[in-house]
């Protein structure tokens, strides 16, 4: 069953102590994660060596890690060009650092990004404008030196290059006030709405309900 605050600490202790693989062995929540740490405290440190350790990884997580790493890119790539084309955003924390969500568009690059579809980072992409100069500087802040480069040394792995426009908004938005019977006294907000394929509920509500703290502020 799965153990939060045993995967945590877990996680917390191979960070703080990257390349003492020992130290963290025990906390290993799962066996395939133990026996990835046993193989490489006993072996030297080496491309090859952490080559091999990702054969220890079932296929179907590091399927889901290499997903979530291409979203990352994107939702960088995508402030990098909100910022470079002057919308203004405010941030919104979340684990990887913070989703950017514009307060307002300049009306003459209103229809160009309303047309934007980005890709999802893949090899075999050519860049291009608007958003082409903006991924390939995210890449290269992540020590990737442009897109043929990246690419997985998973077996089999492959990055594929799905497109997701660069605005959406929700369909047949509706909200629905009423008494809230969980908390006596209070009021709820039930919200309805529309999301096409590939896209999250969870960051309509971000957007909703964000700090409205203007993006990059500390």
């Amino acid at each position: 069953p799965w153990d939060e605050k045993k995967v945590k600490r877990f996680r917390r202790s191979v960070a703080e102590k990257w390349g003492q693989w020992k130290d963290s062995i025990d906390l290993a929540p799962t066996e395939w994660e133990r026996r990835l740490l046993e193989f490489l405290s006993a072996r030297r440190p080496s491309k090859a060596t952490f080559k091999k350790a990702f054969s220890f990884v079932p296929r179907e997580e590091m399927l889901m890690l290499m997903m979530a790493y291409q979203a990352f890119i994107w939702n960088e790539t995508v402030k990098e060009l909100l910022q470079r084309l002057g919308v203004e955003t405010f941030g919104v924390p979340y684990l990887l650092g913070e989703h950017h969500f514009w307060r307002t568009i300049p009306p003459e690059i209103r229809d160009l990004l309303e047309e934007t579809e980005v890709p999802l980072p893949s090899p075999r992409l050519v860049p291009n404008a608007p958003w082409g100069e903006a991924m390939e500087a995210v890449l290269q802040r992540e020590g990737i030196p442009g897109l043929p480069s990246f690419r997985t040394l998973i077996k089999g792995g492959v990055f594929k290059a799905s497109r997701r426009r660069l605005l959406l908004r929700p369909e047949a938005f509706e909200v629905r006030i009423s008494e809230d019977e969980l908390h006596p006294g209070r009021r709820a907000a039930e919200l309805s709405f529309f999301l096409p394929p590939g896209a999250y509920a969870t960051l309509v509500i971000k957007r909703l309900f964000g700090t409205g703290r203007p993006a990059g502020d500390e």
